[in-house]
């Protein structure tokens, strides 16, 4: 179905054309999600992000310290939209198709999802939150109607368990060791 005023093109960067292939765009959000990792990254450690973290934890204590949270909070939904915009765009591009259903309320809940679990406090959390669980939703793929069932109970596992999320367990282990070791001696 063509409508008028719009074609339907293939999406290409400079002279080259991705075409139907698919491992170009697996390198192209390769190369994408590094960039913006190493960006929030270097936001997270700069003075900008001391300030986030500040307004995060206590918005009136920020604000006693002389902080104007109001920029920051500008910055921090620009920054963001920035994010989900090229993200958004590069779904446009590989799926070459967009529809309200794709950006519902799960989806949403789900990113959130990945950031508890993860872990909020740590910059790998919500790396960690979403690998695990997409690769626990991928390994249920086949017992389709356990996969509700299955995937709540490691999520309240893991929110009960391990309040920090995913990424201090290895913190818990250290002070759990730790801690047996001392009783030894």
């Amino acid at each position: 179905m063509d409508i008028p005023g719009y074609s339907l093109s293939i999406p290409f960067i400079g002279r080259y054309s991705f075409g139907t292939n698919k491992l170009p765009y697996y390198y192209l959000i390769l190369f994408i999600t590094v960039v913006f990792t190493v960006i929030i990254y270097s936001i997270e450690k700069s003075r900008i992000g001391r300030v986030f973290s500040a307004i995060r934890h206590n918005d009136n204590l920020a604000q006693l310290l002389g902080i104007n949270s109001l920029p920051y909070r500008l910055l921090a939904f620009g920054l963001g939209a920035f994010f989900s915009g090229v993200a958004g765009g590069f779904t446009a591009h590989y799926l070459m198709y967009l529809s309200p259903i794709q950006f519902g309320v799960m989806a949403a809940i789900m990113i959130q999802v990945y950031a508890v679990v993860g872990g909020m406090a740590y910059f790998a959390g919500p790396i960690v939150g979403t690998l695990t669980i997409s690769a626990l939703l991928e390994s249920l793929r086949i017992a389709k109607e356990w996969q509700p069932i299955l995937y709540g109970s490691a999520l309240i596992i893991v929110v009960l368990m391990l309040s920090g999320g995913l990424a201090s367990l290895p913190q818990v282990l250290i002070n759990f060791f730790g801690r047996r070791r001392k009783r030894m001696f």
